[in-house]
Parts: C-alpha cells; sequence; structure tokens
C-alpha cells in the first residue's frame, strides 16, 4: 500500500513539474493590448456615423429575442457613437470587433407585466447593425448578449 501510494505522489509530482502555465499576463501587456485595439479602431472604417433614431432601431431589433415583450421596451442612448471595439474572447491577442461604441439604458417589462427599471447595454453597431451586444449584470461584470 505504501509503494502505491510513493508511485501515485511521483507521479503526481512529475505531471504537475511538467506541466506548462500560458504567457504571464500583466497589467503592462493588458495595457499595451488596449492601446494596440483603440489606435486599429481608430483608423478602422466603421461607415457612416449612426444617428440616434438608427441606434435605437438597431438596438430595439436586436433586442427582440432577449425581451418578454420588446414593445414595451424604452431606450436611452447615454452619449455619442464613438469607434470602438470589443473582443469575442478575452485572452491577449485574440480577434476583435470594431464599430461604433453605444451605451444605451433599457428598461423593459418582466413576466409579471411591470417594469424592471433601467438597466446598461453596451453595443458594437456597424452598417446599421448591432454586430456585438453586452449588458452591466449588476456586479460589476460585463455579460455578452
Amino acid at each position: 500500500m505504501k509503494r502505491l501510494t510513493a508511485i501515485c505522489l511521483t507521479a503526481t509530482l512529475l505531471v504537475t513539474a511538467c506541466a506548462t502555465s500560458g504567457p504571464k499576463v500583466t497589467q503592462t501587456t493588458i495595457v499595451a493590448e488596449r492601446e494596440r485595439l483603440n489606435q486599429a479602431a481608430a483608423s478602422f472604417d466603421c461607415g457612416r456615423e449612426p444617428t440616434q433614431s438608427e441606434i435605437e432601431a438597431a438596438v430595439s431589433q436586436r433586442m427582440v429575442e432577449y425581451l418578454k415583450d420588446p414593445g414595451s421596451a424604452q431606450y436611452q442612448v447615454q452619449e455619442a457613437p464613438r469607434k470602438g471595439w470589443m473582443k469575442v474572447d478575452p485572452k491577449i491577442g485574440a480577434d476583435a470587433e470594431f464599430g461604433w461604441d453605444v451605451t444605451v439604458l433599457i428598461n423593459a417589462k418582466n413576466s409579471y407585466g411591470g417594469y424592471i427599471g433601467f438597466q446598461k447595454f453596451r453595443f458594437l453597431i456597424r452598417d446599421g447593425a448591432v454586430v456585438r451586444g453586452i449588458r452591466e449584470n449588476g456586479r460589476g461584470f460585463w455579460e455578452a448578449i
């Protein structure tokens, strides 16, 4: 029994000793990645800047599949669109999508017919359509929609 335990312990140590970790991610690499993507977004051809009514139309079309009562939704565009980016994969060096970054507050009815209160969303709009969207989950994190 002691021999089996020793063999298992040795095997575990060998396996963990040989395991490699990925590249080290530091604050410097994160800042450099953001700067690289910000520069790429500034030079990317996002098309014409969408108007407020175009933003509301694109967002409402995207939210149809997520809301219980899409017709009840109220939209408040928070700021002027700016060229921006969103990543599908949060890893350093992963591909990013570019477009017009817009912050929108959305209030809609729940299953009981009551409004739930405005929630914060960010959308990336290109050529009049939402290409990517995220929502603030209330715990300081963003979730893809």
